[in-house]
């Protein structure tokens, strides 16, 4: 008697589970021919980054000469820090089956960020989301929740399996989101030729403040020449006159250390990454 009670009750226990929550879509990031170790494949998404925006009147591709203590470049410039997140549309846990299991909560309109990621053989790449000081979720790049999380506070991050969305109709938007770091203006001086060596000025400013000022001289021979985050093709140089190229991109990549070294400031990556406590 006894045993036809607990039959009874089994599929109705079933029903609540699969009413409370979807399982998330089985990724197979652990399975045997994509094993992974968690504490040791994770790699920094390519989408954190730092990018400069340039606002000025430009000559780009043209041959300019330009006479001692003429500028070359008087511009704006803007230091973004980008990252990627992933926005759900609610309030949603992310958990296991059962009374004793690991819920992880995402707070609604709320971007989380995901600086690392999960790079397969087979060329898929999944995203790590931290959502607590413990755990992260595991998403796919079109934002679809994966069935597993990491365990990262220990010293072997592991794999949570079994993980289900509550609620159900809950989705997570990707998105790449964008900072400013910094911002200020700068001017290139052509300073002249003497000494077998050409000498530009470098002058970034806030405002009316200086906040750097650099003599960059290099050999009278060169064929280009880097001032601030440019290049410049060097066509000619002649009676104290340089002749000079350039393409100057409204929007592109810069280093920090080139950030740094014009006195300005970089930032950093805005979130918490999963803790690479040992490798094997």
């Amino acid at each position: 008697m006894k045993f036809r009670v607990l039959t009874v009750l089994c599929p109705t226990l079933v029903a609540t589970a699969q009413a409370l929550g979807a399982q998330a879509i089985d990724c197979q990031i652990e399975k045997s021919d994509y094993f992974i170790n968690v504490g040791s494949s994770l790699r920094l998404s390519p989408d954190a980054n730092l990018l400069m925006t340039v606002q000025g009147k430009f000559r780009n591709n043209e041959q300019v000469t330009y006479e001692k203590d003429e500028p070359v470049v008087v511009a704006d410039v803007q230091i973004l820090r980008t990252t990627p997140v992933v926005i759900p549309s609610a309030d949603l846990a992310v958990k296991q089956d059962g009374f004793i299991a690991l819920r992880l909560k995402m707070l609604g309109k709320r971007p989380l960020p995901a600086l690392q990621e999960i790079a397969l053989p087979d060329g898929r790449v999944f995203s790590i989301v931290p959502v607590s000081q413990d755990h992260a979720v595991v998403t796919t790049k079109a934002g679809e929740l994966c069935n597993v999380a990491i365990s990262y506070r220990v010293p072997d991050p592991y794999w949570v399996r079994g993980m289900q969305v509550d609620p159900a109709d809950a989705t997570i938007e990707p998105k790449i989101q964008e900072d400013v770091a910094d911002r200020a203006g700068v001017r290139i001086i052509f300073n002249g030729v003497a000494a077998g060596q050409l000498n530009f000025q470098e002058v970034w400013v806030s405002g009316s403040s200086i906040r750097s000022s650099v003599n960059r001289s290099f050999d009278q021979f060169a064929k280009t020449v880097r001032v601030g985050f440019f290049d410049f093709e060097v066509i000619d140089v002649s009676s104290g006159k340089i002749t000079l190229r350039y393409e100057i991109p409204n929007r592109g990549p810069v280093k920090a250390a080139d950030v740094s070294k014009a006195g300005l400031r970089p930032g950093a990556f805005a979130g918490a990454m999963v803790v690479r406590t040992r490798r094997r």
